[in-house]
């Protein structure tokens, strides 16, 4: 495949360059002081059939869930330059009524949407996933794994090279993400139904993904959100110069959440610390964020 610049803006002293592998390369003097958020984590609704399945939702989503007014959020992304990223989550993002406004909407602002869905609804929403990717109205898609639609997973991965499984410390079995053609392992969120799915299981199989994940290093393409990185202690593997090349920043330094439900922010989705969002845009809650004690 051949690797191309799709973006490039200046965020205070950093400069960012996006490339169509997905690749990011962020360089700066001193120390970095960005202005407004690189990516954001964005829920539009709480509504998801996999209620009785998913019982380790940190999002508490249910079936009758509510959806987010998407013309009232829409404003929040004023102002943001072409290439920042927002990962489109809930709940079950593929059951807003609007979401393919959004996504319109979102592209016309240059902005690169990525959107996460669960495998259990491949097959549910297919023709619809086929629309976003030949639309190019989503550059990215995170599948969460069960092992359940192989068929739905491949006909996905011949429409576009950016499909990414996501699994979870704690939830699913270390060794099934040799399944994966790529893999972003997500740590284990002790909040809402997190918080009571938790046991000695789950702390067992966490301790199997603690000595286990080196084993498909150099096997499998594999990516880490910040909770995994600290569960897994990844840093342990590599030298620092190694370290500091690769590893993005602590939560909030360069991203942050929205609760597009409850139109609250947090400087991530574990945080309980929300406020409103109220009138202000993506680079005025960051800039907010900046200021308040870590």
């Amino acid at each position: 495949m051949t690797t191309t610049k799709l973006f490039s803006y200046q965020n205070g002293n950093c400069a960012v360059d996006i490339f169509s592998d997905g690749t990011k390369i962020r360089t700066w003097d001193g120390i970095p002081r960005p202005v407004f958020p690189e990516s954001m984590d964005v829920k539009i609704t709480n509504r998801c059939s996999l209620e009785n399945h998913c019982k380790w939702c940190h999002e508490g989503s249910v079936k009758d869930g509510e959806h987010a007014d998407l013309v009232g959020l829409l404003p929040v992304f004023d102002g943001l330059p072409p290439g920042v990223e927002l990962a489109i989550g809930g709940g079950n993002p593929l059951s807003h009524p609007h979401l393919v406004w959004l996504l319109e909407k979102l592209s016309g602002l240059g902005l690169i949407a990525n959107i996460t869905v669960n495998e259990l609804h491949l097959s549910q929403y297919l023709p619809l996933l086929e629309q976003l990717i030949v639309g190019r109205l989503v550059y990215g898609i995170g599948v969460t794994y069960s092992g359940a639609d192989t068929i739905s997973l491949s006909h996905l991965n011949g429409l576009s090279e950016n499909i990414v499984y996501h699994m979870i410390t704690g939830v699913h079995d270390v060794d099934d993400i040799q399944k994966a053609p790529n893999a972003l392992v997500l740590g284990y969120k002790r909040i809402r139904k997190g918080e009571t799915f938790f046991s000695p299981a789950v702390e067992e199989n966490l301790y199997r993904w603690y000595t286990r994940i080196p084993l498909y290093f150099g096997k499998v393409p594999i990516s880490f959100d910040n909770l995994a990185l600290e569960q897994l202690n990844v840093r342990r593997f590599l030298p620092k110069d190694e370290w500091d090349k690769f590893y993005m920043g602590d939560d909030g330094s360069f991203t942050f959440y929205i609760d597009g439900v409850k139109m609250e922010y947090a400087i991530s989705s574990t945080s309980m610390d929300r406020y409103p969002v109220g009138e202000k845009t993506a680079a005025e809650i960051f800039q907010e964020l900046q200021r308040r004690p870590k």
